[in-house]
């Protein structure tokens, strides 16, 4: 199969998130979101030393679209529908070749414990 053919939806709906797409403008909150929560990311997003403003995260962001567009990684933002706020990102990997799906996940400190995932993405 050739990855660019599969249509992927650009978002995803669960009782309490909304997972979508980034879209150009999202830099602000998310810098807010990794600021707050930053000794916290060390370990979860390895990009985060390299996101000193907005405008770095704002190309960090636009290139997460890109990739999305390409089939190359699908990298999601999580809202908390209830809030409206960005929680943390999804990312999923592809290995087309094998058709496998690598998931990673990180979530601001306040909201591990909630119960916001699935439990098979849990494990």
């Amino acid at each position: 199969m050739k990855p660019i053919l599969p249509d992927v939806p650009e978002k995803f709906e669960t009782k309490q998130l909304l997972i979508s797409i980034y879209v150009n403008g999202d830099g602000a909150e998310f810098f807010q979101l990794i600021q707050s929560n930053f000794s916290h990311l060390q370990e979860e997003l390895r990009e985060i030393h390299t996101i000193k403003s907005i405008e770095d995260v704002e190309e960090y962001v636009r290139y997460k679209k890109v990739a999305w567009i390409a089939r190359e990684r699908f990298v999601p933002k999580i809202i908390d529908k209830v809030t409206g706020r960005m929680i943390g990102q999804l990312w999923i990997e592809p290995k087309w070749d094998r058709m496998m799906f690598e998931l990673g996940d990180f979530l601001k400190k306040q909201a591990r414990g909630r119960d916001v995932f699935p439990k098979p993405l849990t494990k």
